[in-house]
């Protein structure tokens, strides 16, 4: 046989289908966890939501960051400032009340994405 003939001979078998037994079948999206089957007894507007540890993570990051903003943050801002006799009182109040939100905020994202078990 020639070249010309091997390459004529593999061109046209490989036009010809053949069945892929290894393939598998393609995967299915999955139902998500906010639009699972609600039971009869409960209300249509329910929704069934994993329980998290959100309120935890919310304790763990806002105290120590609360902390930090009023012993280390609110008497530093005050240090600098230009008036001796200035109260830091509220400054020192505010940059706790920041910090704790900022925190809080942070630590209940956080524990939001562990599920309870």
């Amino acid at each position: 046989m020639t070249l010309r003939n091997l390459v004529l001979i593999g061109a046209l078998t490989s036009l010809i289908p053949t069945v892929a037994s290894s393939q598998a079948t393609p995967p299915r999206p999955a139902a998500s966890v906010l639009f699972r089957p609600v039971a009869a007894a409960a209300t249509s507007d329910t929704l069934h939501l994993p329980r998290t540890y959100w309120k935890e993570g919310a304790l763990i990051g806002g105290i120590p960051a609360a902390l930090f903003g009023l012993l280390y943050v609110g008497p530093e801002f005050c240090r600098f400032s230009e008036d001796p006799d200035y109260n830091c009182t509220l400054g020192t109040l505010a940059s706790g009340i920041l910090l704790g939100a900022t925190g809080a905020f942070v630590g209940l994202m956080i524990g939001g994405q562990f599920p309870k078990e």
